[in-house]
């Protein structure tokens, strides 16, 4: 060998010992640290050196895998490093590494097909360089890449050494990831978690375990873990523990449940999992015990049990109905009830089921949506068509600190059926512990639901031939009101010019006779617009919106109050609440409701006196109105009729009036939602009580 052979064999072994001793210290610094960002910097800075190059980076893959972020680097201008990015398009160099298992080198960037140099390389007039993915090709966490100014800088040999400074990068950024994903676990309020060695021997427990137990950590650590205070003095669960620990050290994931009882006396329950965590060549080296105390969720599902008993034998009684509940991870717990014979799926079924599992079309993502809502605490209703019918699904939650009774469920549900909600499927967290993962933030106490669904296929029909029977009404009424009209208008223009030009010979017979008549024109006129008003109730009244009846009220008093003067009447009130109405209609209710109160008085020394009150009802979300008066009253025999059409208790000599208010009234609440009634007395006054939906929210 020359002495040229020898010297450049030497410099190359130099060289090769100089790589090594970088990789060593390199290494040797990310098990001493987790701070990345300090291991980037010096490897940047080390690699540079060693390869005798101008530029060395480290690359980051962003979230939106499109661009790598300079992370950190050596030789760049001021202000790229941490801002710059570069393509990860196959067109670029570092996109072309992310697809190469084996380092990328150029040897002269301008002549280079593969790809092109993106602008940070172009604009420092790189022209050679290596390139090796941190990580795998299939999860890429970056690139690291160096470069020089002048072709041809990297030899193969260079190549291996970047391939390994980026191998050691990609294991101290999973070993650093794996530990702070086990420190977040471990310090985590909610989960007890414990390090073991293989044997079982206690290395660690957190401060949320030491709180369950009358002990120091220095008291458990180095003993068997089934010895410690966690598993009582009883052998059973110590023997399940010492099982389970050798179960896990053999490589086994093994799931448990233990009740358990603290130092003062209170049980509990955990639930969690021996978890192993194995080296490279798969061999145990630790055991990780995760688990979260489960009390208040076993006590929950104690609670739901307990439902499902009573509601089961509600439920199977319902005619053409079914109750369903479900648990906190939206799977029936239970379903029954005869409106299962309408559908295509049985009862059985159903329990046990997640309802996305169960039910097809648009109904099942509508219902797990609905369910999430009602696991958050909020009362859902869902209308929807399904096995050709139409339903309408009220979705309720269930609380411990409110469990439903018997009379939460109607007495029946007539063509019902109660859809259930369901839930995640069950699963383990992430690879060092923790309890299965949920998209849905429950409800504190919300412990599952229950669901009733009605059958309104027959409504919606019924509603349907209603819509148009009141369109046929509402024709006949204009026909009748049209063709009425004009010859009723021709008999009060010849009533009037009979009355004018012929008045002063009428004796007095024959002026009292046409008075009648004037007066029965008069009277028929305000029938057949009583009549039309009737009949477009429903087709001509505005959409419901929230109402202020204090305002309705004051409009209403103020148009009455010239009647109210006349009469020494006194009307008060109390505050009136916000209801959903159509304001039209309930200001035409509260002055049929109030002029009725004022005329029928009694004749006696005491003027009309009218008050209005309310009072809401909690269990049907509606609000009542009472408008009491010091009439003359009801007899008891007479209180329906008087919701009649045209139905009148007095004669027009004692009180006028077309007969039509009330009926009227009630046909506008019976568009509402609401309802109408009387209680009184003959000669002690009437109360008449209206009854309307509250604004909901």
């Amino acid at each position: 060998m020359s002495p040229g052979e020898q010297e450049g064999k030497a410099a190359a072994a130099s060289v090769s010992r100089r790589q090594q001793n970088a990789v060593a210290a390199l290494g040797q610094q990310a098990l001493e640290s987790d701070d990345l960002d300090a291991l980037f910097a010096d490897t940047v800075a080390r690699v540079a050196e060693i390869l005798e190059c101008q530029y060395a980076k480290v690359l980051e893959h962003q979230p939106d895998g499109e661009t790598l972020r300079l992370r950190s680097g050596v030789g760049w201008r001021d202000g790229l490093v941490g801002s710059a990015t570069v393509p990860t398009d196959r067109d670029s160099q570092a996109g072309f590494t992310l697809l190469r298992e084996a380092p990328v080198v150029v040897d002269d960037l301008e002549q280079e097909s593969r790809f092109s140099g993106p602008d940070l390389l172009t604009d420092h007039g790189v022209a050679s360089g290596v390139s090796a993915v941190i990580g795998s090709v299939e999860d890429p966490w970056g690139v690291l890449g160096v470069h020089a100014t002048e072709p041809g800088a990297f030899s193969e040999h260079d190549a291996t050494f970047v391939q390994n400074v980026a191998n050691l990068l990609a294991s101290a950024i999973e070993t650093t990831q794996t530990q702070r994903r086990f420190e977040a676990i471990f310090e985590d309020p909610n989960i007890l978690v414990g390090l073991l060695e293989p044997d079982g021997t206690v290395v660690d427990i957190n401060q949320t375990a030491m709180e369950y137990v009358d002990a120091d950590l220095v008291d458990v650590v180095g003993e068997p873990f089934w010895e410690t205070p966690w598993w009582g003095r009883g052998r059973d669960v110590r023997e399940d523990v010492r099982e389970w620990t050798e179960r896990a050290a053999a490589g086994e994931y093994v799931d448990f449940q233990a009740d358990l009882i603290r130092p003062d006396g209170t049980g509990y329950t955990l639930e969690g999992v021996f978890r192993p965590v194995t080296d490279d060549d798969g061999d145990v080296v630790s055991i990780i015990v995760s688990d979260r105390d489960v009390s208040d969720r076993r006590e929950r599902e104690r609670e739901l049990r307990k439902s499902e008993q009573r509601y089961r034998t509600l439920a199977e009684n319902f005619p053409n109905g079914i109750v369903t509940m479900f648990d906190a991870d939206r799977r029936y717990t239970l379903a029954a009830g005869r409106g299962f014979e309408d559908l295509p799926i049985s009862a059985a079924e159903v329990e046990g089921e997640y309802v996305g599992d169960v039910w097809d079309g648009e109904m099942g993502p509508t219902l797990e949506s609905a369910f999430a809502d009602t696991l958050r605490g909020e009362t859902q209703v869902v209308e929807g068509e399904y096995a050709g019918r139409e339903w309408v699904i009220r979705i309720v939650p269930l609380t411990a600190q409110d469990t439903p009774n018997d009379d939460d469920v109607p007495e029946s549900v007539p063509d019902g059926v109660a859809q259930p909600a369901g839930g995640q499927r069950d699963g383990h967290g992430d690879d060092i512990g923790g309890e299965p993962s949920d998209d849905v933030d429950t409800h504190p106490d919300v412990f599952g639901g229950m669901t009733i669904a009605q059958d309104v296929t027959e409504q919606v029909e019924r509603e349907r031939r209603l819509a148009e029977s009141n369109r046929r009404l509402e024709q006949f009424a204009y026909a009748a009101s049209h063709d009425l009209q004009e010859p009723l208008r021709m008999v009060s223009s010849y009533l009037t010019l009979l009355e004018s030009r012929y008045g002063d010979q009428l004796d007095d017979d024959a002026a009292e006779f046409l008075a009648f008549a004037v007066d029965g024109a008069d009277r028929m006129r305000a029938m057949i617009d009583g009549l039309l008003a009737y009949s477009r109730v429903d087709t001509q009244g505005q959409p419901l919106e929230p109402v202020d009846l204090d305002d309705i009220v004051d409009d209403v008093l103020a148009d009455l109050q010239v009647r109210i003067d006349d009469h020494d009447a006194t009307v008060t009130r109390d505050d009136l609440p916000e209801v959903m109405g159509d304001p039209a209609q309930l200001r035409r209710v509260f002055q049929n409701l109030v002029t009725n109160a004022i005329t029928y008085n009694r004749a006696d020394p005491d003027p009309p006196r009218v008050h209005l009150e309310s009072a809401y009802d909690e269990c049907t979300a509606m609000w009542e109105i009472t408008v009491c008066d010091n009439g003359i009253g009801i007899d008891e025999a007479d209180q329906e009729r008087i919701f009649e059409v045209f139905e009148r208790l007095h004669s027009r000599e004692q009180y006028a009036g077309t007969g039509i208010g009330l009926a009227l009234s009630q046909r506008i609440l019976e568009r509402h939602g609401g309802e109408i009634r009387v209680d009184s007395e003959p000669g002690e006054g009437s109360a008449f009580t209206i009854r309307l939906p509250a604004v909901s929210g």
